[in-house]
């Protein structure tokens, strides 16, 4: 670890061990001294772990803003100069939104949308309102504050605990190899997009609109360059989603239903998705489930291993035969 190391906040994340996703680390803003049962992941060395736990503990003995309630991811950026505060927005927002996206794997795997109490603070978010970045100064051996925007962000609930933190078996999940493939192909790119679309739609209050981001992120998935009428949404979608043709047909007018009669009246008509269902523990399952239809059909073409979209389009037809439609 170089002079570009880096530390980002991560408020409302608990965790008990310290761990490693791709090239970032993860740890408590404690360290085994204070806390004996503190350990660390098979993801990490013994090495590693005490490397970060004397860059916690020097963080810690920085003059920075107080910080309870949080974790800290770690890692090394390329380049970490900037000449204006301008350029130090754009760093941080950078920065930040690469922490954000190994997020993604928490997200998915631990939260739901319409439920904000369990859901990890946005890296960087810090109490003062900045965006926020802590950069190590070798020459001082002190972290020194790059601050980016102000932006507040209220945040409800107590955060999230994942149910597992990550260690090498992990690296053997469906979802592990969706988020973090090495893949930069059109068929994964835009699966990638619909996971990020799914956490963005984590953190909306207004459910109509995190409706709205779903749906929406479906007809990316079916066709990203042209806007495809749903009937003809539900063909590119399905075959990777149902089991049987009987699945199929179930599952084509659940679809049928979620556009003519709830996207359709939000969209066109002007209702509140509150209007549609007789309470909101129903609104919040039916969004658990158009989410569980979308990560099923990433999880099912990222498997397969196709490409480019003309090679999906011709395992879309083969798994049409397969079904009997």
């Amino acid at each position: 670890m170089q002079s570009n190391l880096c530390l980002v906040p991560i408020s409302n994340f608990h965790i008990e061990s310290v761990f490693k996703i791709g090239d970032i680390y993860f740890s408590p803003l404690y360290t085994q001294a204070e806390d004996n049962d503190l350990s660390f992941t098979d993801s990490v060395t013994k090495v590693e772990f005490e490397k970060i736990q004397n860059y916690i503990k020097l963080f810690n003995k920085s003059n920075q803003i107080a910080i309870t309630n949080c974790t800290m991811a770690i890692k090394n950026v390329e380049n970490l100069e900037y000449q204006n505060s301008q350029e130090a927005f754009t760093l941080v927002a950078k920065v930040c939104e690469e922490i954000d996206r190994t997020m993604d794997y928490f997200r998915l795997t631990n939260c739901q949308i319409g439920n904000f109490d369990t859901l990890p603070g946005i890296p960087g978010f810090i109490p003062d309102g900045f965006k926020t970045i802590y950069k190590w100064d070798k020459n001082t051996n002190d972290f020194v504050t790059i601050s980016g925007e102000i932006t507040f962000m209220f945040q409800k609930g107590i955060g999230l605990k994942p149910y597992n933190e990550p260690d090498a078996r992990s690296f053997q999940e469906v979802d592990w190899r969706c988020i973090f493939s090495e893949r930069k192909d059109e068929v994964f790119l835009n699966c990638r997009a619909a996971l990020i679309r799914i956490n963005e739609a984590m953190y909306m209050d207004n459910l109509n609109v995190a409706f709205i981001y779903l749906m929406t992120t479906i007809e990316m998935l079916a066709d990203k360059d042209t806007m495809l009428p749903y009937r003809k949404v539900k063909s590119k979608i399905l075959p990777f989603v149902a089991k049987n043709k009987k699945q199929y047909h179930e599952l084509s007018e659940y679809m049928r239903d979620l556009s003519e009669f709830k996207r359709t009246e939000i969209v066109h008509n002007g209702k509140n998705i509150y209007d549609l269902y007789s309470n909101k523990s129903q609104v919040l399952k039916e969004l658990f489930k158009v989410t569980g239809l979308i990560v099923k059909y990433v999880n099912v073409v990222i498997c397969l291993e196709t490409y480019t979209f003309d090679e999906l389009e011709t395992k879309r037809a083969e798994m049409k035969t397969y079904l009997g439609i």
